[in-house]
């Protein structure tokens, strides 16, 4: 089981790694050794992440006024290296790897801050038929997570592990901006004002441009995708007859060799 943290970068966040927007999450599931250095473990954990473009460093994004917010669920199947045999000491750094499936649901708050399902508005035309090659983004998604950290081995049968995992997506929708802006009256048309309203937002800041960008200007990257990323402190917990080893383990509170162990 874990406790830690889920954080996001893309277009409403630029910096690759900060504190800033860190959200809690958490974590639970299973792992097997199968060898003295390796372990393929299955976890599930459920976080949040979230990003405002008013914490943007560059006048040209801060001035779209963007935000979004959702929960992220994810499965993880991964491989964990450990470089020191865990068996003759108390210490070992990791690396690991694996395969992620996640879904999310972004949405946004009106100034009232009423919720809005930002997939469910269309904001820069998907979905809509005059726009067939832009397609409503899929809630559930793949990622490729790669990590590292270092385990303690602290007592029998439990080791403390502390991990960074980075994953890299394959979705540009994560905060709901991605390509251009659409045409005015189309989205009014189809997902009504509400939706005209939450695409652009530099209006409801003061000296901006009270009027809606015209259709094809630029409202994010579709070249990069999004990424998330996050810290873990993790206990792991291993059965009782899995601690009787030769030689016996080396534990951060005990001596090696005590008590010695068949």
């Amino acid at each position: 089981m874990g406790v830690g943290s889920f954080n996001y970068q893309g277009e409403l966040r630029a910096e690759r790694l900060t504190w800033k927007g860190m959200a809690p999450a958490v974590s639970a599931g299973l792992r097997r050794w199968v060898g003295e250095s390796t372990v393929i473990a299955v976890r599930c954990s459920t976080g949040k992440l979230t990003g405002r473009d008013a914490d943007n460093p560059h006048y040209l994004t801060r001035r779209r006024n963007l935000h979004f917010e959702t929960r992220i669920h994810e499965c993880v199947v991964n491989g964990q290296y450990h470089f020191k045999n865990v068996t003759s000491g108390w210490f070992s750094p990791f690396i690991n790897a694996g395969l992620a499936l996640f879904s999310v649901n972004p949405f946004t708050r009106d100034q009232q801050g009423v919720r809005y399902s930002l997939y469910d508005l269309s904001l820069e035309g998907q979905g809509l038929s005059q726009y067939p090659s832009l397609k409503t983004p899929g809630r559930l998604n793949l990622s490729i997570p790669v990590g590292a950290g270092f385990s303690l081995n602290v007592a029998d049968g439990l080791r403390v592990e502390l991990e960074m995992l980075t994953r890299k997506t394959f979705t540009d929708q994560i905060d709901g901006v991605s390509g251009y802006y659409p045409q005015e009256e189309t989205l009014r048309s189809a997902r009504g004002a509400i939706a005209v309203d939450l695409s652009y937002r530099g209006d409801e800041l003061p000296g901006e441009d009270p009027l809606f960008p015209s259709a094809g200007t630029q409202r994010g990257n579709p070249k990069t995708m999004d990424w998330y990323y996050g810290f873990m402190l993790r206990f792991v917990w291993h059965r009782a007859e899995s601690t009787y080893t030769y030689p016996p383990k080396r534990k951060l509170f005990k001596p090696k060799g005590w008590p010695y162990r068949l």
